[in-house]
């Protein structure tokens, strides 16, 4: 990475951490838009577990964010492994593995990135993915970047179960 581009992530990291208090929508909103930029995806989906489903609260697509974009079943989708690992996964050719996920098909997923909130019971409470029409290398220091804002998610495993 370039010093000039190093500087630039520097500076949306710190303007994250200052981001991380007030309103929770707010904070979805900025963290989905901030996580898309930084790691330029065309795709960020902060998304809650309930029950079952997986209800998407903050949805960040190409510069613009949606929010309470709807849910559907957690199991049909990659979330799921996220969810049972308590781990980031990584996959690529998504909509192929998980061709009952709707939210895949609808942006053309081709990489996929997600990882876990884990709440103090050590339960995995959300999961935050990124989404991708194009091979992404999710990087080590991606990966230990999303680990730092998602405190108790372990890092870094490939998709193959």
């Amino acid at each position: 990475m370039s010093p000039s581009k190093e500087v630039d992530r520097l500076k949306r990291l710190y303007e994250l951490s200052m981001t991380l208090s007030g309103d929770p929508m707010d904070i979805f909103v900025h963290v989905a838009r901030m996580i898309g930029e930084l790691l330029d995806v065309k795709v960020v989906c902060l998304s809650e577990i309930r029950g079952r489903e997986l209800y998407f609260l903050s949805v960040y697509v190409q510069g613009e964010v949606l929010i309470n974009a709807g849910h559907c079943p957690l199991e049909s989708t990659p979330c799921a492994t996220v969810e049972k690992s308590k781990d980031i996964r990584i996959y690529d050719r998504v909509t192929e593995r998980f061709p009952e996920a709707s939210f895949l098909q609808d942006h053309n997923a081709y990489s996929y990135c997600g990882f876990p909130s884990i709440d103090n019971d050590g339960s995995a409470v959300a999961v935050t993915c990124l989404l991708d029409d194009r091979p992404h290398e999710f990087t080590h220091e991606d990966q230990e970047l999303l680990s730092a804002l998602a405190p108790g998610a372990g890092r870094g495993r490939s998709g193959d179960l």
